[in-house]
């Protein structure tokens, strides 16, 4: 008896759930693509029978029972709806205005895409599920209040594309919204998410900003305790506020530029920054202090740019690095000073402004295509901080190859940054396993108690055998006596005595001529023992 009652009732769900399922009369549907007041892609139930038959007039709130869409169709009149399901396109054509009326229930159900190129004015509900799309795809307007999540599984998604110099007048509530895309191809301003609302509970993707050009301000981020945020190739985002990525699943992706401002991202969650990547740097305690969250982290080959006044790169920055930029925002340039043993770079090393600290027993290398850019000179360059630091630079096979070492001294007796390159001139035969190692220190060297001398050296370590020319910098501080026509430049090998052969003078500048018999020379000015004036060689090479 209770098999047949259960059956009974299952029978009766099933009639039910067909009554319930089928049309009546007022009800339309689409049959084609088109726009929306063309009737030929309409059609209406009840008009002629119990059967579906083509459409006189389009569907309105005023007409229509239910409108259902499975197709594209282009809204090309204003218009007022009510009870519509969409499963497939609706796009509000530019200066268009959809107007949803305020019925029973759901006014707008939404499992396909809704494009708004215009205007959408919501007096009723509008409601997202499954893989429902919101795509405000206009420049400025208004993006309505919508509620997401209706039915699983939960893949809806609103996407801002069409902002150029615009943000959204103003965003309505977005109830428990999963997923926001931000795609703005032809963005050309700093833009902000100008509600929290928009903040989604599970993925923000940050797909393009057009950047260099348009930049996204990112507001404060908490109580999203499973957020993961992605920011593609093509996107510049400032953060505005700590994000708190609050479980082990959370994440922040980052292939594009993240500015990190004064702020952290932090809590129980993950930190990405992937090759080819940017992360601009303002805290003193380097990328540590803006990153803190507790779970994994990775920083590859990417682009590292330090921007506060006076900074440690920090622990996070990668041995391997693309490129290094240092761009103190301060007035006065201060030193940026690295933390790591050593950083190899691949591309470049920009000096922008401020200088860059290379304490003892480490150094930079910048590998056989890396180049330095950015004008140095005493505000901007590389200072080397201890006798066991130095600066390497790597070298191509079968070329001649002309290199400055941006390189100079902070003197604490007199509290002066001093400039001193040192300029190579390589020949023909080097191989891509050669480098050049540079040092400089603002004291004498290997002094037999000379008088007229010069307070500097350069120690040169080549690694190669290979004829080169060496042009250093000194300054005024540097020259002892007072008279550089008494003082002759050579070279020292640490154990033999100076060999003064080779040597030019400039005013500010001497030269030496090398050769590959021995590959490890300190360069300075020594006092000559018969008083030449060297000034009658200027820019001459003499043996």
């Amino acid at each position: 008896m209770k098999r047949k009652t259960f059956l009974y009732i299952a029978i009766f769900f099933l009639m039910s759930i067909a009554i319930l399922s089928q049309p009546i009369v007022g009800d339309y549907r689409t049959v084609a693509n088109g726009n929306w007041s063309d009737v030929v892609i309409w059609e209406v139930w009840g008009v002629i029978g119990t059967d579906w038959s083509p459409a006189t007039t389009y569907p309105t709130a005023s007409n229509a029972n239910t409108i259902s869409i499975y197709h594209s169709v282009n809204v090309n009149i204003n218009l007022i709806i009510d009870q519509t399901e969409n499963e497939g396109e609706i796009t509000v054509a530019s200066g268009i205005t959809l107007t949803v009326a305020n019925g029973t229930g759901l006014d707008l159900s939404n499992s396909g895409t809704i494009t708004n190129l215009g205007t959408i004015t919501n007096n009723g509900t509008i409601g997202h599920s499954g893989t429902g799309i919101y795509n405000h795809a206009r420049n400025g307007g208004t993006i309505p209040a919508m509620e997401w999540g209706k039915t699983a599984p939960i893949s809806d998604k609103l996407q801002i594309t069409g902002l150029t110099d615009t943000p959204p007048t103003s965003v309505g509530v977005q109830d428990a919204l999963n997923t926001l895309e931000w795609n703005c191809t032809g963005q050309t301003i700093i833009a902000y998410i100008l509600s929290t609302n928009l903040i989604p509970s599970s993925l923000f993707n940050i797909a393009s900003t057009n950047n260099p050009i348009g930049k996204l301000l990112l507001p404060e981020i908490s109580g999203k305790s499973n957020i993961t945020i992605n920011q593609g190739i093509d996107s510049y985002v400032q953060l505005q506020g700590n994000i708190e990525l609050g479980s082990v699943t959370a994440a922040y992706n980052n292939n594009g530029v993240l500015d990190c401002s004064d702020y952290t991202i932090g809590g129980t969650g993950n930190f990405s920054l992937n090759d080819n990547a940017t992360i601009e740097v303002w805290s003193d305690l380097g990328i540590n202090g803006h990153i803190t969250v507790s779970g994994t982290t990775s920083f590859g080959h990417s682009n590292y740019i330090y921007k506060g006044g006076t900074q440690v790169t920090g622990s996070y920055l990668p041995t391997y690095i693309r490129t290094l930029e240092r761009a103190c925002y301060t007035k006065t340039p201060q030193d940026l000073t690295l933390t790591n043993n050593y950083i190899i770079i691949t591309n470049e090393l920009t000096l922008t402004h401020g200088r860059i600290v290379i304490p003892s027993s480490k150094y930079i290398e910048l590998e056989v295509n890396a180049v330095v850019s950015g004008s140095p000179f005493v505000q901007r360059m590389v200072i080397l901080g201890g006798n066991d630091s130095f600066f390497r630079k790597k070298f191509s096979s079968d070329q001649e190859t002309i290199f400055t070492f941006p390189i100079g001294t902070y003197n604490s007796s007199t509290f002066d940054y001093e400039y001193t390159p040192a300029d190579m001139n390589l020949e023909i035969g080097l191989t891509k396993t050669n480098y050049i190692d540079v040092y400089c220190d603002d004291i004498s060297i290997f002094n037999l108690g000379w008088t007229y001398y010069l307070d500097r050296y350069w120690y040169v370590n080549l690694q190669g055998d290979v004829t080169y020319e060496a042009t250093f910098t000194y300054v005024s501080n540097d020259l002892i006596g007072g008279d550089d026509t008494k003082i002759k430049f050579g070279r020292h090998t640490g154990s033999s005595m100076w060999d003064y052969s080779g040597g030019y003078i400039d005013i500010g500048k001497f030269g030496i001529i090398t050769d590959p018999t021995n590959s490890n020379y300190y360069f300075s000015g020594i006092q000559q023992m018969i008083y030449l004036n060297l000034k009658l060689f200027l820019q001459g090479v003499y043996k």
